[in-house]
C-alpha cells in the first residue's frame, strides 16, 4: 500500500513529476554501478563529436566519451552525494538544535551563536576551508552541503524543541514524578516506544492512542490527549525540517 506522505505527493501534478525524475535518477544510479556502454573515463579522439547513433546512442564529446556512460555515472555521483549529505545535514541539525535547547542556558546561547556564524558561510568557503585541511574529494562536497544544510536545519529546529519544553504536558510530565531528564527525552521520542527501565502493563485506557513510554507518564499522556495536544512532538520536529529543506 502506498504510504499517505506519497499518496498526496503523487495527487498533484508537480508532485507526480519530481517523483517520476527521482525515481529515473535512482534507477539510472542503480544500474550504473553495475553496467555502463562504455568506460565513462575512457576517450577516443578519432570518435569525437559523433551524432546520437548506434552504439553511441547519445553522441559523444569532445575528448570521444559516449556521453549516456558520463550521464549514468554521474546519476550515480549525484545518488551518492544527496544521501550522504542529508545524513550528514540530519546529524549536524538535530545535534546543534539538541544542545540549543536541552542544555545549560551557556551551552544554549553559545550553541546559537554558533549556528548564526556558520549559516552566514557559504557552502562553497566550507568547502574550501575543509578542503585546505583534508584535501579535494566527494567526502569533503559531502560534509560541506551537509554543515551547510545542518545548520539551517538547527536554527528552524531549535525553537520548536524550546516550544516543546514549554508545553504544558511536559509540565505535567514533571508533577508526575518524572526527571527533567527522562522527560526530555520522552518528549523528543515517539510515546509508543518503551522505556528500558520500565513498562506499561495491564489494559490501556485509550485504544485509539499510543502507549506511554512508562508508567509514570500516563497522567502527563491522558492530559494531553483531553487538552487536544499531540504527545508525541517530533512530528513538529520533522515538520520543521521539511519546511527549511
Amino acid at each position: 500500500m502506498m504510504p499517505r506522505w506519497l499518496g498526496r505527493l503523487w495527487g498533484t501534478s508537480t508532485g507526480r513529476f519530481g517523483v517520476i525524475v527521482v525515481a529515473v535518477i535512482a534507477l539510472t544510479a542503480v544500474v550504473a554501478l553495475f553496467w555502463t556502454p562504455f568506460d565513462p573515463q575512457s576517450s577516443d579522439i578519432g570518435d569525437r563529436w559523433l551524432p546520437p547513433s548506434w552504439p553511441h546512442l547519445l553522441g559523444t564529446d569532445d575528448t570521444g566519451r559516449d556521453i549516456l556512460s558520463l550521464l549514468m555515472a554521474g546519476a550515480r555521483t549525484t545518488v551518492f552525494v544527496s544521501v550522504g549529505a542529508g545524513i550528514v545535514a540530519t546529524l549536524v541539525g538535530i545535534a546543534l538544535a539538541a544542545l540549543g535547547a536541552l542544555t545549560a542556558r551557556w551551552m544554549r546561547e553559545t550553541v546559537a551563536v554558533l549556528v548564526d556564524i556558520l549559516i552566514a558561510f557559504p557552502v562553497l568557503l566550507i568547502a574550501m576551508m575543509i578542503s585546505s585541511v583534508w584535501g579535494g574529494s566527494l567526502w569533503v562536497v559531502i560534509w560541506a552541503v551537509g554543515i551547510g544544510f545542518g545548520v539551517n536545519i538547527a536554527r528552524v529546529t531549535r525553537p520548536e524543541l524550546r516550544r516543546v519544553q514549554q508545553s504544558d504536558f511536559v509540565l505535567a510530565a514533571r508533577a508526575a514524578g518524572l526527571t527533567r531528564r527522562r522527560a526530555s527525552c520522552g518528549t523528543c521520542c515517539p510515546t509508543s516506544r518503551r522505556c528500558s527501565s520500565c513498562s506499561c502493563r495491564g489494559r490501556w485506557p485509550w485504544p485509539s492512542s499510543p502507549k506511554p513510554a512508562c508508567r509514570t507518564s500516563v497522567s502527563a499522556h491522558r492530559w494531553s490527549n483531553r487538552a487536544g495536544v499531540c504527545s508525541s512532538p517530533i512530528c513538529s520536529v520533522t515538520s520543521a525540517c521539511i519546511r527549511c529543506l
